[in-house]
This record gives structure tokens, sequence and C-alpha cells, in this order.
């Protein structure tokens, strides 16, 4: 940027603290926002970076959103001045006063956070099919809605708010990003997954189409409040009855593409961006860090990308993900994955996420 300072680095005893590579590590992080920044014209001050952490972060977990505070304080006292850093750092504390007081709402208004357990990030067939019929038996509109969508989401991976802005023409999915920023989240406006009817069961196909047709038009803030009790009434009644386990009542929508995250990683090609790409994520890592572990996998999943959602991953991700598996390759102990795994195999055994 034309607006870095010369000279040493500022930031004193905290500075001398941080090791090379946390300081390489903020410096792309702050680079995100620096770019942001560019793409709209506006300059790369203090208070430009502010506009930048409350856009971009909103949809962020507490942790991430820390990390992401945290790199481009570090950018600010480094490159602008210690006195803008503390200007930055007030004006944020108190947009993420702002931003727990609306999560906190949200979790009031039947949000399911982790009160009770941590997140479960599965939804096995056997359980996902009981809730579904016990949800589609209510006669109800917002019974026939969320059973549809825990019975096809974790085939096919939307976010629920997702469904609204999605179009099924012949096999292909194209679904609309919903966490797309221009050079900087998703890959894309628009992900295109082709879909394979063979692996699906037929009152899974029956359910995309519904949610297809039925979900344009709705937005899932209006729809949330409305599904989530139902949801949760259902799993309770089966818990009840002793048809499922206490711990299902956990469960979120959401479980659903942790779910689905599970199964593209133990059938398409994490090192190539495929799975990223299925997920609409502009970053090869993201699944392999955040999302639903291989091992919870049931079955082969029935999406591919397109080689136009593929190639609009990062490819500097890819390299980097193709990197750290060959790493985990080499260091780990012999015979621990046969000869003739694939480099797809390969990659998705080590993830430990």
């Amino acid at each position: 940027m034309d607006n870095r300072s010369e000279g040493p680095p500022k930031g004193g005893a905290e500075a001398s603290r941080r090791s090379e590579a946390t300081e390489r590590e903020y410096e792309r992080r702050a680079r995100r926002f620096l770019e942001w920044l560019k793409s709209r014209s506006m300059p790369a001050d203090w208070q430009g970076l502010v506009l930048a952490y409350e856009a971009l972060t909103r949809d962020l977990k507490p942790a991430s959103r820390r990390q992401y505070r945290a790199a481009l304080r570090f950018w600010i006292e480094r490159y602008l001045s210690m006195l803008a850093a503390t200007q930055f750092s007030e004006q944020v504390a108190e947009i993420d006063r702002r931003w727990r007081a609306a999560r906190k709402g949200e979790k009031a208004g039947g949000g399911g956070g982790r009160k009770g357990g941590g997140l479960l990030r599965q939804m096995p067939e056997e359980v996902r099919r009981q809730i579904a019929t016990t949800l589609y038996a209510l006669g109800t509109t917002y019974g026939l809605i969320a059973g549809d969508i825990i019975l096809a989401g974790p085939v096919l991976g939307l976010r629920p708010k997702e469904w609204a802005e999605t179009t099924l023409e012949g096999d292909v999915l194209r679904v609309k990003n919903s966490k797309y920023i221009e050079g900087l989240r998703a890959n894309g406006p628009v992900r295109e997954l082709v879909v394979d009817r063979a692996k699906m069961a037929p009152d899974e196909i029956e359910a995309m189409s519904r949610l297809v047709l039925s979900m344009q038009g709705r937005t899932w803030a209006a729809l949330r409040p409305k599904l989530q009790p139902v949801l949760k009434a259902v799993i309770g009644d089966l818990v009840s009855g002793g048809i499922i386990a206490k711990r299902w009542k956990r469960l979120r929508f959401y479980d659903a593409r942790h779910q689905y995250a599970a199964e593209l990683k133990a059938t398409l090609d994490a090192t190539k961006g495929e799975v990223a790409a299925a997920m609409g994520h502009a970053s090869a890592m993201t699944a392999l860090h955040h999302y639903g572990r291989r091992k919870r996998a049931e079955r082969p999943s029935a999406v591919r990308p397109t080689a136009e959602s593929v190639a609009a991953v990062k490819a500097n991700t890819v390299a980097r993900l193709t990197a750290q598996m060959v790493k985990r390759r080499r260091t780990a102990p012999e015979g621990a994955a046969g000869p003739a795994a694939s480099a797809a195999g390969a990659s998705v055994k080590a993830d430990k996420s």
C-alpha cells in the first residue's frame, strides 16, 4: 500500500513478542481488508478499516473476529500510528458490543447455541429420517419445509438461507453464495453443483424439487423463527419416546451442511479445490479445518462442482492445502496410508477436523 511508512515497525514491546510467523499471518489477514477497500476506492486509513471490519466480519464466529481484529490493529500500528490503532480499537469495540447483543438476541429467539453441550456437526441418515418423517406427519406447511431441509440438506449442502435464491436447471443446481464478498469470500457469486440423482433416494429428490419452488420469495430471517421451534419440538418428542438419543436435542439445521462436507471429503479431491467449490468457499482450507469430519461420511456425495466453480477457488489456497497434505503424508507413520492412496484419499485421511 502506498501509505505505508518508512523506518522500523511500530508497536513497542508487544511487537517484539510476536513471532515472524504470526506477523506474516497478520499481514495476510489484513491484506484481505485492504483489497476490499481498494476495490471500492476507499482510503486505507483506520476509519476505512473500521468500515471494512464491520462489513466483512458480520457472519464470522467470535474467534475469527478476534483474529481479524488483532491483525488489523497490528497493521495499523506498524504502518500508520499507535494513535490510529487506539482509535480503531475503540470503534471496533463498540461494533463488537452491538454484534454480541444482536447475536444474543438471535439465540434467545431460538438460534440454538452451545448450551447443554458442544455442536454436533453431523446429521446421520438414520436420525434425520426419523426427524423428517415426524415433521412430515405434522401435516403443516412449516413441518413440510423443515422436513425437506432436514432430508435434502445433508445431500446438497446449501445453507438454509440459500434455498430462496437457488434454481435447478436439469441436473445443475445453481446456488447464490450467501456469503459472497468480491475477492474475499466464496468462490464467486454463484456456485454450480451437478446432481447425480442415481445417488439420491426418491424422497430426497422430491424434497430438493419442493424446496427450490417453495422457498422462492421467502427469507430465512422470516422462516427461521417458525421452523426452529417446530424442529425442536419434534426432536424433543422423539427423545422423550426413546426413539433417538438425548444428544440429538442439540441438532441444528446447519448440521446438515457439516454432514454434506464429510461426504464431500470422502468422495472428492480436496487438493484440486473440488471440496471447496462444492461448499462455495473461496479457500480450499476452510472446509478442511472447520467442517464435518470425513470419518462421519456414510455414503458417496451426490454432487460434484462444475469446472467453473472449481476454477473460482483461490489457487494459492489449493497450493497451500496440497503442500500441507504432502507434508503430513511424509511425517505420517509408515503404512498409515497405503502406497496406492490417491491424492484425494490422502488429503481427507489427513483431515482431523
